[in-house]
């Protein structure tokens, strides 16, 4: 039999012995539950270690996979409660950092760094659901644009990789369907993200862009009115 009893964090404390009666075993747990009870970590470290008269264990004593699986969990653990911490701060806050704003009194940097995380975690939240097909083109859109606004109305700045990531995508594809197809539609969407882009200022990577566009521009396709006029935008966007 064993008992385990978790301190917090990665302390824990494991006491391991041979297997003894269900009687025994009720009496045991009356006894530590009983100790627990009393609020006391020493006094129930020392009734499992009087009590289970074995081996003592801790988390270094476990096999290195194992550790690291438990080590994960902790960490996740303490990752989201991270995240609840900067979420309370920028809930409690944001009104304050805007009225700093409109006195063009900089927000403390305490403040400004948890809107800036919260605000970056939304927008690869709203990326990560693009990929997944959760979201739709228009809605990251939406989001996009209200978390740079509300970034520029606090006085702080998001990381944009994430979504640089995500646009460079959505354009290429759209061009892709294009090419496959003819749909004039997806070179609209695309010329649409490459707006986007250039509102919200995401500096995104044109080369391998230019070169998917280099091809369009020299097929031997018959093109509209329409069509030649969102190839004419799309080089101005990407810089023919």
């Amino acid at each position: 039999m064993f008992v385990v009893l978790h301190l917090g964090g990665y302390d824990f404390h494991c006491a391991v012995r041979e297997r003894q009666f269900a009687d025994d075993q009720g009496a045991l747990n009356e006894k530590l539950f009983r100790s627990l009870g009393d609020d006391s970590t020493r006094d129930l470290l020392q009734a499992i270690d009087a009590s289970v008269a074995g081996e003592s264990f801790a988390l270094k004593d476990l096999f290195n996979d194992e550790r690291r699986k438990i080590g994960g969990l902790l960490l996740k653990d303490a990752l989201e409660r991270s995240r609840d911490h900067y979420r309370r701060i920028y809930e409690e806050s944001r009104d304050v950092m805007r009225l700093l704003m409109t006195m063009k009194i900089p927000a403390p940097e305490s403040l400004r760094r948890a809107a800036e995380y919260v605000l970056t975690q939304k927008l690869e939240e709203a990326c990560a659901e693009l990929r997944r097909e959760a979201l739709s083109e228009t809605q990251l859109s939406e989001v996009a644009s209200s978390v740079v606004r509300e970034a520029d109305s606090l006085g702080c700045k998001v990381e944009l990789s994430s979504l640089k990531e995500a646009l460079e995508q959505i354009v290429y594809f759209r061009l892709e369907a294009y090419r496959a197809d003819g749909d004039e539609s997806t070179m609209e969407s695309a010329t649409h993200f490459l707006r986007l882009a250039e509102q919200l200022n995401v500096g995104v990577d044109l080369w391998r862009l230019q070169n998917l566009f280099w091809e369009l521009l020299n097929e031997p396709r018959e093109k509209t009115e329409t069509a030649r006029a969102l190839m004419n935008e799309l080089g101005d966007k990407l810089k023919f």
